[in-house]
């Protein structure tokens, strides 16, 4: 039986390295579940900042690098404090658009363990 593969979307731009900890959290927590993950963090580890001269190119890079890779989960997982990122913005609405199952991960962890997760900080 195949594994669900789940996509995890979350503001990362404004926030203290890049949100990183709340990424590999759920990425453990999906994974002890059973899921297969598409770690942003990781698609991105290859693209390197000194290749653009501004932080506009590099972002688009990055999201291209994880929309595409996006296209091969069946689910998108949305850390808390989504809704204050354009990319999870866009990454959802392509989401919703292509039928992709929909986590909200606060909630889901919440009915899973009855513990919180903490939006993040942003700058």
């Amino acid at each position: 039986m195949n594994k669900t593969i789940a996509y995890i979307s979350g503001p990362i731009s404004k926030i203290t390295e890049g949100n990183k900890a709340a990424f590999d959290f759920a990425q453990t927590v999906l994974e002890r579940e059973g899921y297969e993950v598409l770690n942003p963090h990781e698609i991105c580890q290859e693209i390197n900042r000194k290749d653009y001269d501004t932080d506009k190119r590099f972002w688009n890079a990055c999201m291209r690098a994880c929309l595409k890779s996006m296209m091969d989960a069946d689910v998108i997982v949305m850390l808390p404090g989504f809704t204050m990122s354009d990319g999870a913005q866009v990454e959802l609405d392509n989401a919703k658009r292509l039928d992709f199952g929909v986590i909200f991960f606060g909630e889901w962890y919440h009915k899973r363990t009855g513990l919180t997760v903490d939006a993040p900080k942003f700058k």
